[in-house]
């Protein structure tokens, strides 16, 4: 907080000069103040940093110049001033800093390398697979059409739609489209030598060389077919004879003319080369000598001391950035619920009809969230039977709560059962009363998770599945979907209790009442169990299963 109130109050000294001092007067005061020049210098590419910052100041002495007498020389003017340059592409290339070092090898990205120029590029990964953003999904949207994927509730199915696959494939062009340019930017960068990359597999080479020396245009569908710029560049050079002696007949090396070579390196050659680097930088680690903290001037040794001491400091409070702000404790009670596990294998599903028929992992989740459901919308008028617990299930379908599908994973019987119990039988007495899918927010002070920071909380959110007011206090029940036996009820209450407790003490602070019990009720195999939710360990509730 305090390091945020300075902050908030330098922006505003800052604010207030701009409205006193001359613009080009306050940009120096800011890079003194702040020791930007200095920082910067510190920094990758630092004399290319310092440099761009001088000439910063140089356009704003420009401005202050070139404006009238009458005219406002604000900050948001100069920013104007500057887009202004840009756009008419006036003098606006890289500052050269002093003394700038041209014999130097400097790592960058290609977006960063756009409008330099080197005298030596080497473009590496050239194997990496290309982003393919924006072309799925069931929902696709251009500029004049929207292409959506038809659903089949009844048999579960996803299928593609013209439209959806004539904007799919527009957007696949179009980030391919983006992908050659950024090639095209890479290999522009070099002055007299250009350096291509990539790992694969010779046989996938030689299978795409193979292929695409048959063609005398390269078709189209090649350079859609693509997953990589090698793919690009395969294609492209199908005809060299040097790639065609290498990929095909097996030699190392191959240069027919001074302009263009290829070489093959093996995983023996690349690993005797990296024992070779690995070799050089430790014989260039003992060549250096530690610099002696002993400065014989007192005025150096205080310096060098200040610099040691800032190197050396640390955050006080780095426990807290290590704590998130705000936890979710329905996430991490269901985080063994088969409903909750998610779907990864499914995120990039195929357009193509896909049944979810057989996928445990899919029929988990929608069985556990139709389950809930039920309890959510389920009359407690009397003790619910099966043909009450039809009737809700058969509204939630017509609604469009639950697909068919969905209806018929839900074990009616595991529902019943449940109203036998004690737990069911206080929530059908007290069913005016009772809370189902209750969500809270609660703030918790973080000296409870065993941090000493007594002004700070953690903000935590869940949801409880079901919860009674009684004349004796609160009763919580979480229902438990996993398909689990009877020997294993310990174990996963003893997992469950401290998510449990942390419920039943965010239901009495919010609804000052007590909490007086507190059950799990698994479907299967039908068992209520009861839990301890006298005792809160907040640090096992919210982080034991993040550690986990």
């Amino acid at each position: 907080r305090q390091k945020a109130a300075a902050a908030l109050s330098t922006l505003e000294f800052w604010r207030q000069q701009s409205r006193r001092k001359p613009l080009s007067e306050l940009l120096w005061r800011i890079y003194e103040s702040t020791s930007l020049l200095a920082f910067v210098s510190a920094l990758p590419n630092g004399r290319q940093r310092r440099a761009n910052l001088l000439k910063l100041h140089d356009r704003a002495i420009q401005y202050e110049s070139f404006a009238d007498p009458g005219q406002s020389r604000s900050v948001s003017g100069f920013a104007a001033f500057l887009e202004k340059l840009l756009e008419q592409e006036t003098d606006w290339a890289p500052a050269q800093p002093d003394n700038f070092a041209e014999n130097a090898v400097r790592i960058m990205s290609v977006h960063k390398s756009k409008g330099l120029e080197f005298p030596v590029v080497i473009l590496a990964e050239l194997n990496w697979r290309m982003r393919k953003q924006d072309s799925g999904g069931p929902c696709l949207v251009n500029a004049t059409m929207l292409g959506l994927e038809l659903v089949d509730p009844q048999r579960g199915l996803r299928i593609t739609t013209p439209i959806h696959q004539l904007i799919g494939m527009e957007k696949r062009r179009a980030s391919l489209a983006e992908e050659m340019r950024i090639l095209y930017v890479a290999m522009t960068r070099a002055r007299d030598r250009l350096i291509l990359t990539a790992s694969t597999q010779l046989s996938r080479c030689r299978e795409r060389i193979e292929r695409c020396r048959e063609f005398q245009t390269l078709p189209e569908w090649e350079l859609l077919d693509a997953t990589c710029h090698l793919d690009w560049l395969l294609t492209a050079l199908a005809q060299s004879q040097a790639l065609h002696c290498v990929c095909s007949a097996g030699q190392s090396t191959c240069a027919l003319d001074e302009l263009f070579s290829v070489c093959s390196h093996d995983k023996t050659q690349l690993n005797q080369l990296s024992d070779t680097i690995r070799r050089q930088k430790q014989l260039r680690c003992r060549s250096v000598a530690p610099v002696s903290s002993q400065c014989s001037n007192p005025q150096n040794r205080q310096l060098f001391e200040q610099i040691v001491n800032l190197l050396n400091w640390q955050y006080p409070e780095e426990a807290l950035t290590r704590l998130p702000g705000k936890f979710s404790v329905t996430g991490l009670t269901h985080r063994d619920d088969e409903f909750s596990r998610p779907q990864l294998d499914d995120l990039f599903a195929s357009p193509q009809p896909r049944n979810t028929a057989g996928n445990p992992r899919a029929e988990a989740l929608a069985r556990g969230h139709a389950t809930h459901l039920v309890f959510e919308h389920l009359p407690l008028t009397s003790i619910p039977d099966r043909a009450i617990v039809l009737q809700t299930i058969e509204k939630l379908v017509n609604s469009g709560r639950l697909t068919y599908a969905q209806s018929q994973a839900i074990d009616i019987e595991t529902i019943i059962s449940f109203f036998q119990t004690p737990a069911g039988d206080l929530a059908i007495q007290n069913a005016e009363r009772v809370y189902r899918e209750w969500p809270f927010t609660i703030a918790l002070p973080v000296s409870e998770l065993g941090l000493s920071c007594p002004d700070d909380f953690v903000v935590v959110q869940g949801v409880i599945d079901l919860l009674i007011p009684t004349d004796d206090g609160l009763v919580l029940v979480d229902f438990k979907t996993d398909k689990i036996t009877e020997n294993k009820i310990e174990s996963r209450t003893a997992r469950y209790q401290p998510q449990l407790a942390l419920y039943a003490r965010a239901a009495q602070t919010i609804l000052k009442i007590p909490a007086s019990a507190g059950y799990l009720y698994f479907l299967h195999p039908r068992i209520l169990q009861p839990v301890e939710i006298s005792h809160l360990n907040l640090h096992s509730a919210l982080l034991s299963d993040k550690a986990s």
